[in-house]
């Protein structure tokens, strides 16, 4: 014990000679522990209390470069703030001050693009190298006000960032922005681009704990439905989201990228990595209806396929009525159905499909009006969205009971789909077009019911 605090001792008085910065604080070597990889996706390979490790108890952005961890401090008014950099074994190496202009909360988020770091602040992201030199003249004016969360896309050589329920923000090097819009999470702190999937993570203070990452598709602008909360970090009674990161260097011999994340936790801020986030849907949902039947709302749902599927919760409006049990992993069609009584009223249904790692994906919504809205006459509304891609939701309205029939077809007329085809309440009713598997093009979509018929155009833009 004696010869491994002496070893430690001396690490630190290698890096006060090494960086005369570094005198105005005085970190101390704080506990580290490690996983053994199992090479399953979201597995907690490494965390280290780095509150203690860097003598801070404010600590926000994360980053992996260069083979260290640096991490940003934030939050002092009085003193400047620093940027600490840690060994790969989570040991302090050296620290450095943030620019003038980062007082206060500092750089609340990191991004690197195997160049420079950059750490965004209220109005600016700044620019520095891995060595703590500031590179001014790398500086780019942010859209957001403050820019919080960030990250950068090596493809297209251009970065993201959003503030809590803010707009998200793509913006170029010149401060430009290319798109802006609601990114659906309403906590964001952290963000990262994953070089794996060019997908983005939104790192979120919402969840139990509020450490909950989720996928965003930079393309279709639009959450996948695939997130993950953070498991409480050992050592921790609590914690939120700080600023997280992606790397594909932490560990070569893993394939894939691992998140780097930060939470500001009680009673000390952690540090952890997770190796290898597969974000692919765990869950092939083929259809998903939700009928207005005599006794309230019969929700049906198909899977084509499952992977280490656990259960499955129905949300009403949001608040969870029902669980049942997945089928773990299989490729064979398995159908599901739960009947929800409820009275007179409009209703909104979901599902939350939750896999053995703890992660869950939602489906689109559905929505349903039961008895007191009286329908008069038949009708088929218009999908949307339209253009698609590849879901889109189609409603009608039934004035009296029958058998009812919903298709669609492809430009030649062929029969690609049938959502609907039995008995139905008079009643309004929604249901969901998947055209995951089908080309892009124009599609037909046909109501019959009774006398009634009526078809409707749509668009699949992939």
């Amino acid at each position: 014990m004696v010869r491994i605090v002496m070893s430690l001792m001396l690490s630190l008085l290698i890096a006060f000679a090494a960086f005369a910065n570094h005198a105005d604080v005085a970190p101390t070597a704080g506990p580290v522990t490690t996983f053994p990889p199992t090479d399953n996706s979201w597995d907690m390979v490494f965390y280290t209390n780095a509150g203690v490790t860097c003598a801070d108890n404010q600590l926000l952005g994360c980053a992996f470069a260069d083979e260290w961890f640096f991490i940003t401090g934030g939050g002092n008014a009085a003193d400047p703030n620093y940027v600490y950099v840690l060994n790969i074994d989570g040991t302090f190496n050296f620290s450095f001050t943030q620019s003038v202009g980062s007082t206060g909360w500092g750089w609340r988020d990191l991004a690197w693009d195997g160049n420079y770091l950059y750490g965004s602040v209220t109005t600016t992201v700044e620019a520095f190298d891995t060595a703590g030199n500031l590179v001014t003249t790398m500086n780019i004016n942010g859209p957001s006000l403050p820019n919080r969360a960030l990250a950068y896309d090596p493809g297209s050589d251009t970065f993201w960032t959003q503030s809590f329920s803010g707009p998200i923000y793509n913006f170029d090097r010149s401060g430009a922005v290319l798109y802006t819009g609601s990114s659906g999470v309403t906590a964001a702190y952290g963000m990262a681009w994953d070089d794996e999937s060019s997908m983005l993570w939104i790192y979120s203070q919402d969840g139990s704990p509020a450490t909950t990452l989720y996928e965003y598709d930079p393309v279709g602008h639009a959450l996948t439905g695939f997130a993950y909360t953070v498991p409480m970090v050992p050592g921790s009674t609590d914690q939120i989201a700080g600023g997280c990161s992606f790397t594909t260097e932490y560990d070569p011999l893993i394939p894939g990228g691992h998140i780097v994340g930060m939470t500001q936790g009680t009673p000390d801020d952690m540090l952890y990595v997770l190796e290898d986030p597969e974000a692919t849907t765990p869950v092939e949902l083929s259809a998903f209806n939700a009928n207005v039947v005599e006794d309230g709302v019969m929700l049906t749902w198909t899977t084509q396929s499952e992977i280490d599927c656990y259960e499955w919760t129905v949300l009403r409006n949001g608040d969870a009525v029902s669980t049942l049990p997945g089928n773990g992993t299989t490729v064979e069609v398995h159908n599901y159905s739960y009947l929800d009584v409820v009275g007179s009223g409009t209703y909104t249904y979901q599902l939350m499909e939750t896999d053995i790692s703890g992660a869950t994906t939602y489906s689109d919504e559905l929505t349903v009006t039961v008895g007191s809205v009286y329908v008069t006459e038949y009708n088929l509304n218009a999908n949307y969205p339209n253009p698609f891609n590849p879901t889109t939701n189609i409603s009608f309205a039934l004035p009296n009971d029958g058998v009812v029939g919903l298709s669609v077809y492809d430009i030649s007329g062929s029969l690609v789909a049938t959502l609907v085809d039995g008995f139905r309440s008079a009643g309004s009713y929604e249901v969901t077009f998947d055209a995951t598997g089908l080309t892009s093009g124009v599609y037909f979509y046909q109501l019959n019911a009774g006398d009634y018929s009526s078809m409707h155009k749509m668009v699949l833009m992939k």
